[in-house]
C-alpha cells in the first residue's frame, strides 16, 4: 500500500474513533495532528495544535504534543522549542526519540541532535540504533518492493548479529 494510502486509512481511523475520550488525551491528539500536517492538511493540523494548547487551561498537556504536530508542520523552529521544553519538563514521551520514525526528517540536525543528548541515551543506545536504522535503509533502497515482513526479517538478522532488540512486545 502506498504511504498516501497508508495515511489516508489512517487518517480515516482517527475520524471514526469513538471522541469522548480518544482524542480527549493530549498524545493522541497530538498523533492525529501530526498525521494531519504530513498528510498535507495543514489547516486541520493548525487547528488541532489550537485544541492541544486550549486543553492547557484545565489539564497538563505535555510540551511534546506540540513539538511532535509542529514536526509534522515543518515549522521547525517551534518544533525545537517545544522539544527544549518537554525535557525541561521531564515529560516521558522525549524517550521515544530515538524509535519513533516520526522524527527521522529532523534526524542529523545539529539543534535537534543536541535535544536528543539532552535526554542522557547511553552512548550504546543511540549508536545501536543508528546502526539499526542504516541497515533497514539498505534493505529498503536495495529492495524497494520490500514488504514488511521482509523488513521484520531484515530486523531480527540486526538483533541477533548485534545483540540489541529494535522493537519492544
Amino acid at each position: 500500500m502506498a504511504a498516501s494510502t497508508n495515511k489516508k486509512v489512517l487518517i480515516a481511523r482517527f475520524e471514526r474513533a469513538p471522541l469522548e475520550g480518544f482524542l480527549q488525551l493530549p498524545i493522541m491528539l497530538a498523533g492525529y495532528g501530526h498525521l494531519q500536517a504530513v498528510s498535507g492538511r495543514t489547516a486541520e493540523a493548525t487547528k488541532t495544535l489550537a485544541q492541544l494548547q486550549a486543553q492547557r487551561a484545565t489539564h497538563y498537556v505535555p510540551a511534546y504534543c506540540d513539538a511532535l504536530v509542529y514536526l509534522g508542520l515543518k515549522d521547525y523552529p517551534r518544533m525545537k522549542t517545544a522539544l527544549g521544553q518537554a525535557i525541561d519538563e521531564r515529560s516521558n514521551w522525549p524517550v521515544w526519540l530515538l524509535r519513533d520514525p516520526r522524527w527521522d526528517p529532523v534526524r542529523g540536525d545539529p539543534e535537534f541532535e543536541r535535544q536528543v543528548d539532552r535526554m542522557g541515551f547511553p552512548a550504546d543506545a543511540r549508536a545501536a540504533w543508528s546502526q539499526a536504522l542504516a541497515a533497514i535503509d539498505s534493505v529498503a533502497r536495495a529492495h524497494p518492493d520490500a514488504t514488511a515482513d521482509d523488513i521484520a526479517i531484515a530486523c531480527d538478522a540486526f538483533e541477533r548479529e548485534h545483540g540489541h532488540r529494535l522493537t519492544t512486545e
